[in-house]
């Protein structure tokens, strides 16, 4: 049996697959997920938005396998070509 792996997906994404990843590790609803991530938000005055993005970063795409922090450093390669 293969060891679940904690990745952001494809499957079911609003915006980088966060929620959606969480909800398939889990095996919850991923409106839960997104509900419990707003409220979070919400109630902590951007603590659930500044996990939301950490977790964008250190986690990889579940087809592509590159982090969000990969994304991050081409857009600045690209920034510092102009």
């Amino acid at each position: 049996m293969a060891a679940k792996k904690l990745r952001r997906s494809h499957a079911n994404r609003m915006l980088a697959g966060v929620c959606s990843g969480i909800s398939q590790y889990f095996g919850l609803n991923v409106n839960i997920v997104r509900l419990a991530t707003v409220a979070l938000t919400l109630v902590s005055l951007s603590a659930g938005a500044f996990i939301y993005f950490a977790l964008w970063l250190v986690l990889a795409d579940d087809q592509t396998g590159d982090l969000g922090a990969d994304k991050v450093a081409d857009l600045y390669a690209q920034y510092r070509k102009r």
